[in-house]
């Protein structure tokens, strides 16, 4: 009797009430992927979950850092200091460069001094776009950060001459902004 308690003890305060998730920017793949671990927790574990959006990964990553989520998908690209590590990657995600169909952009050189959506911040996106950009020495670029990406898809906004984005092969947004026939 003594064991089982202890292992009922140790269990219900192993896993909490309600697991704070969260996921992504609007339109990434984050937030389908962590709902659905949220759900699965829950019903495996009878917990609630929380899951909450959020600006990215490096957004992601302070918050599991200062306690405030309990799970958040991570680019490895936002992985700063000791305190988180790498341990699988949900899926392979790829940088797609993506520039308007009107526009003289042939090669990346040709995005020297242009504008260009790179994501939030506190996005992976941002960070590998910029990470890109610095290797090639592209540094000279109006940056835009800000913004849904899901918006360079709609054809009343006044698209960026190039966009940026980190994201998992075959995305439904990636094949959003093929459709548009602005890309």
């Amino acid at each position: 009797i003594a064991s089982s308690f202890t292992f009922y003890h140790f269990y219900r305060n192993a896993i909490p009430s309600t697991i704070r998730i969260y996921g992504g920017p609007n339109g990434g793949e984050y937030n389908d992927i962590s709902a659905e671990i949220g759900n699965r927790i829950s019903n495996a574990h009878g917990v609630e979950d929380a899951f909450s959006r959020s600006n990215g990964s490096r957004a992601n990553h302070d918050a599991i850092v200062a306690g405030e989520v309990d799970l958040a998908p991570i680019q490895a690209t936002s992985i700063r200091g000791d305190e988180l590590s790498v341990i699988a990657p949900l899926f392979n995600e790829l940088l797609y460069v993506l520039v308007r169909k009107d526009s003289d952009i042939q090669t990346i050189q040709d995005l020297k001094n242009r504008r260009i959506a790179i994501g939030p911040p506190q996005s992976g996106s941002n960070a590998t776009a910029m990470l890109v950009l610095k290797s090639l020495n592209l540094l000279e670029f109006n940056k835009i950060e800000k913004g849904e990406w899901e918006l360079l898809a709609d054809r009343t906004t006044q698209l960026p001459d190039a966009a940026m984005i980190c994201i998992a092969r075959n995305s439904e947004l990636i094949s959003k902004f093929r459709r548009s026939g602005r890309w």
